[in-house]
Order: C-alpha cells, then structure tokens, then sequence
C-alpha cells in the first residue's frame, strides 16, 4: 500500500516536476522508479482486492490466554498477535501468492532498488552501500 500511494503521488507530481525542471535526472528517475513499479502495483490491487473479502475466526478466550501466558504479555497483546499471524498464514496461501508471483516479481523490486540507490546517492553524495 505504501508503494502504491507513493507511486500515484509521484506520478501526480511528475508533469509538475517536468515543467519546472526540464532534462532534470532527478526526474527522470523518479519516473523510472513509478514506471518500474508497475507490475508491483497490479499485484497489490489484487491482494487488496482479496484482503477486502476475508474474515478471520476470532480468537477464543483460551487461544488468547494460552497466548499472553507464552509471551509473559497482557491479553490485548496476546489477542494481536494471534491475530498477527491468522494474518500471514493467510496471506502466505498459495491462492493469493501463486508460485510464478516471485518470478515475476523479483527482477521489478531488483530494478526498483537498483533506481532507489542511484536516488540516494544523488541526494545524500553517498556511495558505501
């Protein structure tokens, strides 16, 4: 989600940038980060689209007593983090990550990471990472 408001804003923000910053690099790579991130942003929709249609079991009060008294927490805490991980089995689930998903995602976050680098050491002039 935050690659997806960071994306849309940045894309909002680049006519802007281009017409007061003509041949800029820094804009253009802004650009190249929001057109890389395509492919990233298809996938979030859909796992927003199945997060927006999923109800999980509530804990019981034993699961949530059991929990707190193995984390030596209150029950609040415990209760989360039961939640916590219903969460990630979920999201881990073959039906919502098929197994081509990293394939197909990897070499995008690989090139994000890559213009994310070049970004920093053109703003901050450092290069030791």
């Amino acid at each position: 989600m935050v690659l997806a408001r960071t994306v849309t804003v940045a894309r909002e923000l680049l006519s802007v940038w281009k017409d007061r910053l003509p041949g800029s690099p820094m804009v253009e790579l802004v650009e190249q980060y929001v057109i890389g991130a395509e492919p990233l942003l298809l996938h979030t929709e859909r796992l927003v689209a199945a997060w927006s249609g999923v109800t999980f079991p509530e804990p019981t009060a034993d699961e949530i007593a059991y929990e707190a008294r193995r984390l030596n927490v209150p029950a609040e805490e415990g209760e989360a983090n039961l939640r916590y991980w219903k969460a990630v089995r979920w999201e881990e689930e073959a039906e919502h990550h098929p197994e081509s998903l990293w394939d197909e995602l990897s070499p995008v976050w690989f090139y994000l990471g890559a213009v994310r680098s070049t970004m920093m050491a053109a703003v901050t002039g450092d290069t030791d990472y």
